[in-house]
């Protein structure tokens, strides 16, 4: 399937407590989840999807508690999502 956006560069991929597919971007800046229809929904991490140089997104993981966390190296801080669907 192509990246969307076709500049994309995938990083990870994990699953919701649902099962649902969420794909962690290197670039651009983002987050997605991935559809049934295969489209991608996606969800900025930094402004405008703009992270600073030294941001580098890395993995994204199912916690124990049922969020979804995500690290970005080079700025040394780790962030969640809360699936709600």
């Amino acid at each position: 399937y192509p990246a969307n956006p076709p500049t994309a560069e995938p990083a990870a991929l994990a699953f919701d407590r649902y099962g649902h597919p969420w794909l962690q971007y290197m670039t651009p800046d983002m987050i997605g989840r991935i559809n049934s229809d295969m489209s991608v929904t996606p969800y900025c991490i930094h402004p405008n999807c703009k992270a600073p140089p030294s941001a580098i997104m890395h993995r994204i993981h199912l916690g124990p508690d049922k969020r979804l966390w995500f690290t970005e190296l080079g700025l040394d801080r780790i962030g969640e999502i809360v699936s709600g669907y």
